[in-house]
């Protein structure tokens, strides 16, 4: 799956939970609500039943009229009340029937007390009363308690429905932390692991191991192509490193072979001019232009000679590098005073190394002389576990590592040591010399 995917994922399951949140909370306090309403609607029956109750018993025979109005201002208020009430039809018919009986019951108690009043009434009045309370208490009791029970079941409908919706979002909420789970590990596997992957084998390029590569799993993401992409960077990297190294080995191939045709075509020619010069200063002792032309044949052949070590000392395969250092010490002296310090045996040194360090030595010792304008030039070979350490500083001007230096003379010198597999440093600070610092795997060296 692709990252966009993942993110496109993740971003819905946010929005659907959220939503379904939200939805979820808005559909139960909608529920909730108009059960708390139905409640409170039931419990206001209730309260119109008991003040029916006190009505009925203030009724005597100065009140009849005023507890009259009263009563049927009150029962049509509790008519209309359990008339609009929503929901539990059998409870309601119930309650409008209790409320019908009860009417009917006060208005023959009314009639009671009105031919009481006209000495109409024959029979036990006292007695006739309080049947007449009683069975009004009765129904007044039968109607509150039917109001009371359909109000406690809207309460316990109140409570079933917060609990529910507590189980919902306890429940979504557990469904969320799976999916962010899930997704999490998918994301830790699709994006992270590659990205660390990618960081591991960055690290060990920079260190200069050009053979490690980043492996690919998983789907064809833009992920994995930044890992193909970068995988096939190193090779062409390390084509590059191998074409490089080729290159130089082939220029000191050159080297050889036009030192040696220099000194065997060109040095052997111009002895040959000077040997048949000194016949003809036989014959002719006092022409001067001979005795110059010899001079000017021995200081070219000379130069010719220092050409050819120049472009490879021969010492350097017959004697070692030890002693080529110390031969390029020597012919160096006017130009910078050059201190070698060896603490590694000739013999301990491979014989691949032997050309490259000898060049990085020549190319900083031109550096020191051209740009930094050095006086002293320090040379410094150790050995230990199997790593070669050159150490090369002068005490010249200088420069600003922040600040492209010009010229190739480090470019030069860090090819070479990468070339070598090696690893380079420089130390370098404006007005304080140069330090350079290049390390070689003594095994395992290529050819």
């Amino acid at each position: 799956m692709k990252v966009k995917t993942h993110i496109l994922v993740l971003l819905c399951s946010v929005v659907a939970v959220i939503g379904a949140t939200l939805g979820g909370m808005l559909y139960a306090d909608h529920k909730i609500e108009q059960a708390i309403m139905t409640s409170q609607k039931a419990y206001g029956i209730v309260r119109e039943v008991a003040s029916l109750n006190r009505l009925a018993t203030e009724v005597n025979q100065a009140g009849i009229q005023r507890v009259q109005q009263q009563w049927k201002r009150k029962t049509t208020t509790l008519q209309q009340a359990i008339a609009d009430y929503p929901g539990e039809a059998d409870a309601t018919t119930a309650m409008a029937h209790e409320l019908r009986q009860l009417d009917e019951t006060f208005n023959k108690m009314l009639t009671l007390y009105q031919n009481a009043l006209k000495s109409e009434f024959t029979g036990d009045f006292t007695q006739a009363r309080f049947y007449r309370l009683n069975h009004i208490s009765v129904l007044l009791h039968t109607l509150a308690s039917l109001a009371d029970r359909v109000a406690n079941r809207n309460f316990t409908r109140v409570h079933t429905l917060q609990r529910y919706r507590d189980i919902f979002l306890v429940s979504l909420g557990g469904i969320w932390l799976l999916a962010i789970s899930a997704w999490s590990v998918t994301l830790w596997t699709g994006i992270m692991t590659p990205v660390r992957k990618l960081l591991k084998t960055i690290g060990a390029v920079s260190e200069g191991r050009l053979t490690d590569r980043v492996k690919v799993t998983g789907d064809n993401n833009e992920l994995n192509a930044l890992v193909l992409s970068f995988n096939t960077m190193l090779d062409r990297l390390q084509d590059l490193t191998v074409t490089r190294k080729a290159l130089l080995d082939a220029t000191e191939k050159e080297r050889i072979r036009i030192g040696r045709e220099l000194h065997d075509g060109v040095c052997q020619t111009i002895a040959a001019a000077r040997l048949q010069l000194a016949g003809l200063e036989t014959e002719c002792p006092r022409h001067d232009k001979i005795q110059h032309v010899k001079t000017q044949l021995a200081q070219a052949l000379e130069d010719i000679r220092l050409i050819v070590k120049a472009l490879h000392p021969v010492m350097l395969d017959e004697l070692g590098l030890a002693s080529t250092l110390c031969w390029f010490a020597k012919e160096n002296r006017n130009n910078i005073e050059t201190r070698l310090y060896f603490n590694v045996e000739e013999s301990t040194i491979p014989p691949r190394l032997r050309t490259p360090i000898f060049r990085i030595v020549q190319e900083a010792a031109n550096n020191a002389i051209r740009h930094g304008k050095a006086t002293t030039l320090d040379v410094q070979l150790n050995a230990a576990d199997g790593i070669l350490d050159l150490a090369i500083e002068d005490n010249g001007q200088g420069f600003d590592l922040k600040v492209r230096p010009t010229g190739n003379g480090l470019v030069n010198i860090r090819e070479r040591v990468e070339a070598e597999q090696g690893e380079f440093s420089l130390d370098a600070t404006k007005g304080r010399g140069c330090c350079i610092i290049a390390s070689f795997p003594m095994d395992n060296v290529p050819s």
